[in-house]
């Protein structure tokens, strides 16, 4: 009887074993999932011609700069777009 509770003791361990082992692959699997999601957009903004991490932080520091001043635009605009046409000129190069 005592080796089954010893048995049983084992058995709980490697179960709680498991359960910790599958959380921490859980992680990592959302983990490489980003990373994936990062490299095809790397990819698709090399194929776009924006290739260097520089370019790439630029584009960021553009993006976020228009959706900082978007959302602080009212939404009486005539056209219905705002003030877009600055980030299309930017992305443009006008």
């Amino acid at each position: 009887m005592i080796q089954d509770l010893i048995t049983y003791r084992q058995l709980g361990t490697l179960q709680n074993a498991i359960k910790h082992l599958n959380q921490q692959l859980s992680v990592i699997n959302v983990f490489n999932e980003q990373q994936k999601q990062a490299i095809a957009t790397f990819i698709g903004l090399q194929n776009a011609g924006i290739g260097t991490e520089k370019e790439i932080r630029d584009l960021i520091v553009l993006v976020n700069t228009w959706n900082k001043h978007w959302q602080g635009m009212t939404q009486g605009s005539s056209n219905g777009n705002g003030d877009r046409s600055k980030l299309d000129d930017k992305l443009i190069g006008h």
